[in-house]
This record gives C-alpha cells, structure tokens and sequence, in this order.
C-alpha cells in the first residue's frame, strides 16, 4: 500500500462505515479461530520485546493449562 494504510475512504462511504465492516469482518473470523484454538498477544510496554514476549508467553500458557 502506498500510503502505509492511510486509505481515504471509499467514494460514497466513510471511515464509520469502513470501521463497521472491519469489525465484522474479524467477529467472522472468530468462531474459526477460537476452534483452532488461536489466541493474540499484544506486546506494550519499556521491556525488551526479546525477554516480555517469552514472559507473557509462559504466563498465557500456565492460564490455559
């Protein structure tokens, strides 16, 4: 994409309606991804993401166990 996701709106339709097919698009896709069993971590925070990915990591396998 040319301009790194910075898409301006589809003639006749706005950035609401854009939102509002976006986040219908993904809760589709979520009975298919909680039956395989997917799950997603964000990674936020001043931590190396090389040592606070593997923490959360451990930690998200210790809940699900």
């Amino acid at each position: 994409m040319k301009v790194k996701g910075d898409e301006p709106p589809i003639a006749g339709y706005t950035d609401e309606d854009a939102f509002k097919w976006c986040i219908e698009s993904i809760e589709a896709c979520l009975p298919a991804a909680e039956e395989a069993g997917v799950i997603s971590l964000e990674m936020e925070g001043k931590e190396s993401p090389e040592t606070a990915v593997p923490k959360s990591l451990d930690v998200l396998r210790a809940a699900f166990a």
